[in-house]
């Protein structure tokens, strides 16, 4: 080959290269920001309202009512969200463990009433 078609083919096979890689990446770009495209607004949101409130916001707070907004929509009575530092006690309330006197209590006319005795008890 001669120097008048070497170079003419490195040029394409340049590009080639370059234009195949950066269609690569913007794809996996694309794919990676659409997983997270569903937060956009919140992060919008909590934005203004950190810039544009006239008071300083609750993060924790309204991060907590973000969750229980998105809970609540689900509309099942079952579906709850428990905070990092109330998983312990949360878990603990799961094993079916407890502590006291073995009975039921109720509230009957007003008093406080054993109504029975827990199995095992």
């Amino acid at each position: 080959m001669n120097n008048k078609t070497t170079l003419p083919l490195i040029g394409i096979l340049g590009v080639a290269v370059v234009g195949s890689t950066l269609a690569v990446a913007t794809n996996a770009m694309r794919v990676g920001t659409d997983e997270y495209s569903f937060f956009d607004p919140i992060i919008d949101v909590s934005t203004l309202v950190n810039a544009l409130y006239v008071e300083d916001p609750d993060a924790e707070a309204l991060q907590r009512g973000a969750i229980e907004g998105m809970l609540e929509e689900l509309n099942d009575p079952y579906t709850t969200f428990v905070p990092r530092r109330d998983t312990q006690d949360f878990s603990k309330d799961l094993t079916g463990e407890y502590v006291g006197i073995g009975a039921e209590v109720q509230i009957r006319d007003g008093w406080l009433t054993i109504s029975s005795p827990l199995d095992g008890s």
